[in-house]
C-alpha cells in the first residue's frame, strides 16, 4: 500500500464528470504488411503477460474510512484488459475523419472506482 500523493489526490479530487482529469490514450495501429488473424486480440494478450512487469498498470485505488487520509494504491486482484483495450472500427464510414470524437469518447469514459 502506498498513499497517494499531495497532488495525485487533489487531481482525484477535482474531478467531475464534465473535467475528468485522469489519463487515457487513443491509438490508431495500421496493421503489419501480410498480417492474418485479430490484432485486437494479439495486443490484448500481449499485454495481458506482461501487465505484470509494471506494477503501476496494476494498482487500484481503495479510499480511507471517513476520509481520514488521500486514497491508497493497492495491488489489484486482476486486471480487467477487456476494458482498457477496446477496439474501434477504423473501416466505418467517417471514422478517419473524426478520430477526435474517438479520442473525446476514451476520456468521456468516467473514471471507475472498483
Amino acid at each position: 500500500m502506498k498513499s497517494l500523493s499531495g497532488l495525485d489526490a487533489t487531481f482525484l479530487y477535482l474531478e467531475t464528470p464534465e473535467m475528468p482529469m485522469h489519463v487515457g490514450s487513443f491509438n490508431l495501429c495500421e496493421l503489419p504488411p501480410g498480417f492474418k488473424g485479430s490484432f485486437h486480440k494479439q495486443v490484448k494478450a500481449h499485454i495481458a503477460r506482461r501487465v505484470h512487469l509494471a506494477p503501476v498498470f496494476s494498482r487500484q485505488l481503495v479510499f480511507m474510512p471517513f476520509d481520514l487520509g488521500h486514497p491508497l494504491w493497492v495491488e489489484a486482484e486482476s486486471v480487467d484488459v477487456d476494458f482498457h483495450v477496446r477496439r474501434a472500427d477504423p473501416a466505418k464510414k467517417g471514422f478517419a475523419d473524426d478520430a477526435g470524437a474517438g479520442a473525446g469518447a476514451v476520456r468521456a469514459i468516467a473514471w471507475r472506482a472498483d
